[in-house]
């Protein structure tokens, strides 16, 4: 409550929302107003916005990273928002031509701007992690998907297996939290353990979660991640893998073989 306001709040935090549509429906039909999320696990956000649309309620849409407007699973959707917020002002043309009806609204990211002020220093991250002065500190972001993560962290075994030799590495590898149900730690370990390159693995929730280690790296590896805009925010270097299947999914998904934060170069 607050100012004789109420709201109610349903948040997957980058998983499935744990609540039955149920539950939601109900609080979407007597709220005033619904602000729904724009995210790759669309199905009980797009659910909601039918439901608002249904019973009548404005309907507010947020896009959470660049391009996450252009997402078809909400194309439902898109004529019968009032407003579009955004994180960034770029690309605003194609987002109004998309969402012809709302009002689009850039309001940047709380999230991201709580990267600028670190949970833990850098020196207290590597000595969390045991990483000696004369190590490069290489922090692994895994994807959601199975298949992605599986091909992901081989071409990243195969890279470093190169390096070996020529720097002393601490590596860290964490696992997307949306898709730790999809791929448990013991099957990354099962593939990290073909490797002689020891590799630390954080998942739980009780250790320093992986975007918690990044301002003490010395070199982020991913795929199209979030941890990617957040090394950029706290000076870290950052490599994109993006693979084939991966710039497949980007066009089918974003409509561009594009991926704002990087340039994507063939190699």
């Amino acid at each position: 409550h607050g100012r004789g306001h109420e709201v109610i709040t349903f948040l997957g935090e980058g998983k499935e929302i744990p609540v039955e549509a149920t539950e939601i429906q109900p609080a979407v039909k007597q709220s005033d107003v619904v602000v729904t999320n724009i995210s790759n696990r669309s199905d009980q956000e797009v659910n909601a916005g039918l439901v608002a649309i249904e019973a009548n309620k404005p309907l507010c849409i947020a896009a959470g990273d660049f391009t996450a407007y252009r997402l078809p699973a909400y194309k439902p959707l898109r004529k019968y928002a009032q407003i579009l917020f955004r994180t960034t002002g770029d690309r605003a043309e194609d987002a109004q031509s998309l969402f012809p009806n709302s009002k689009v609204i850039t309001v940047g990211s709380p999230f991201w701007e709580d990267w600028e002020t670190p949970k833990f220093s850098r020196e207290r991250i590597r000595r969390s992690w045991g990483v000696a002065e004369d190590e490069t500190f290489i922090l692994c972001a895994g994807d959601k998907w199975p298949g992605d993560n599986l091909l992901f962290i081989g071409c990243f075994l195969e890279a470093i297996e190169r390096l070996k030799n020529e720097l002393k590495l601490r590596i860290l590898l964490g696992l997307h939290p949306g898709g730790l149900h999809m791929m448990s730690p013991a099957t990354v370990r099962d593939v990290l353990g073909r490797s002689e390159i020891p590799v630390m693995l954080t998942s739980s929730p009780d250790t320093m979660s992986l975007m918690e280690a990044v301002p003490g790296a010395d070199i982020l590896v991913n795929t199209v991640s979030t941890v990617g805009i957040q090394a950029a925010y706290q000076g870290v270097p950052s490599i994109n893998f993006i693979s084939l299947f991966t710039r497949t999914m980007l066009v089918r998904d974003r409509g561009e073989d594009v991926w704002d934060p990087c340039d994507i170069l063939g190699i």
